[in-house]
C-alpha cells in the first residue's frame, strides 16, 4: 500500500547505513560486481576536461582559422573568449580540453590538431554562432549518434593506473545513444512504462556500464525488477554507494535532441518518437545482417571515415 510504501522511504533514508538483510543476495551481487567494474573505470567515458559544446566549438573554430596554432596561443584565444561569453565554462587545460570534441568527430584526434567535414558543416548551420544550441542540435546529434565506445581516441587503457593493475576497454563495442534509445523505446512498448524518465541512478547503474547491444533484455528486466522491488529506496541506497563510475557521459545527453533532460532523469522527446522508432529498427537490421561498422583496432579507418562524415550513422550504411 502507499502508507507502507512512504514508511519505507523514511526508513531508508533515516540512516545512510545500508541494511543488506532486506536485500536480495543477487542484488548485492550485482552490487559489488558494478563497485569492482566502476572502480576499474569499465564505463562509457567522454574524458574528464571540458563538457560545454558551446566552448569546445568555439575552441574548434579558433584551430579552424589558426592552422597550426601553438597550444599556448591556443589557450589566450579561448581563455579570452570564455570571459567575455561563457564566463563559468573555463577551458584552461588546451588541447587535452578538446576530447568532447575528439570523441564526437568534430576534429581529428592527431597533431596537427585539424577540423572535419562535420564540424564544417555544423558551423556552416549555425552561421558561426556557438551560443545557440537550436542552432546546431540536429547537427550535433547526428554527430554524438556516432559515438562508439571504445575507440583509439580514448587510449587502449587508463594511464594513471599501474601498468600490473591496468584493463582493457576494448571489450566494449557499442554506440551508447543508440543504446539509450532502445532501451526506452522497448520500456514503452513493450513493458508499457509510457515513456517514463528513466533515472540517474538507472543510468548509472544500469545502462552506462554495458559492453554490447546484445545485452539490451538483461538491462530491461533489471530496469523493471529495480523498480518493481519491494525495498526499492534500500537498494537505490545500495548502488550509490558502491557505483565508482565518472558520471560525465550522463550529463552530455541533454545535448541530443531526441532526449529530454532534467532533474527527473532522461526520456525520450515525444516529438520524434515516431522518428526514433524507425531509426532504431534501421539500426537493428545494421547489427542483425552484421553491417554496422565498428571500430576496429587492426583497421580503424571504415569507423573514422565515419565519425568524421556530415552524413548521420544510417544514411552513411547505405
Amino acid at each position: 500500500s502507499e502508507v507502507v510504501k512512504i514508511f519505507r522511504i523514511m526508513s531508508s533514508r533515516a540512516t545512510k547505513k545500508v541494511r543488506p538483510e532486506v536485500l536480495d543476495e543477487k542484488w548485492i551481487e550485482y552490487a559489488d560486481y558494478l563497485e569492482k567494474w566502476t572502480k576499474k573505470n569499465l564505463y562509457w567515458k567522454i574524458g574528464q576536461q571540458n563538457r560545454h559544446f558551446d566552448v569546445q566549438l568555439e575552441g574548434l573554430n579558433i584551430i579552424q582559422n589558426n592552422p597550426g596554432i601553438s597550444e599556448s596561443d591556443f589557450v589566450k584565444q579561448i581563455q579570452s573568449i570564455v570571459k567575455k561569453k561563457y564566463p563559468k565554462k573555463g577551458m584552461s587545460a588546451g588541447f587535452r580540453a578538446l576530447m568532447l570534441s575528439k570523441v564526437a568527430g568534430l576534429v581529428n584526434a592527431k597533431s596537427p590538431l585539424k577540423v572535419t567535414n562535420a564540424f564544417i558543416n555544423l558551423k556552416k548551420s549555425c552561421k558561426g554562432d556557438f551560443s545557440s544550441l537550436k542552432y546546431y542540435h540536429t547537427i550535433l546529434t547526428t554527430q554524438l549518434e556516432k559515438i562508439f565506445y571504445f575507440n583509439s581516441i580514448y587510449g587502449t587503457y587508463n594511464k594513471y593506473v599501474k601498468a600490473e593493475k591496468r584493463v582493457s576497454f576494448e571489450d566494449f563495442k557499442i554506440y551508447p545513444f543508440f543504446f539509450i534509445y532502445d532501451v526506452l523505446i522497448r520500456l514503452i512498448d513493450e513493458y508499457d512504462q509510457n515513456n517514463s524518465y528513466l533515472s540517474e541512478i538507472e543510468f548509472n547503474s544500469f545502462i552506462a556500464v554495458i559492453k554490447s547491444h546484445s545485452e539490451i533484455q538483461e538491462v530491461l528486466d533489471r530496469i523493471i525488477n529495480f523498480r518493481n522491488y519491494k525495498e526499492k529506496y534500500e537498494l537505490e541506497k545500495l548502488l550509490k554507494q558502491k557505483n565508482k563510475i565518472d558520471p560525465r557521459f550522463y550529463k552530455i545527453l541533454g545535448y541530443n535532441k531526441y532526449l529530454i533532460v532534467n532533474k527527473r532523469g532522461i526520456k525520450l522527446n515525444e516529438e520524434y518518437l515516431e522518428e526514433l522508432r524507425e531509426k532504431v529498427i534501421k539500426f537493428r537490421e545494421l547489427i542483425d545482417s552484421n553491417k554496422l561498422i565498428l571500430f576496429n583496432e587492426s583497421d580503424p579507418k571504415a569507423y573514422f571515415k565515419l565519425l568524421y562524415s556530415k552524413k548521420d550513422l544510417i544514411s552513411f550504411h547505405r
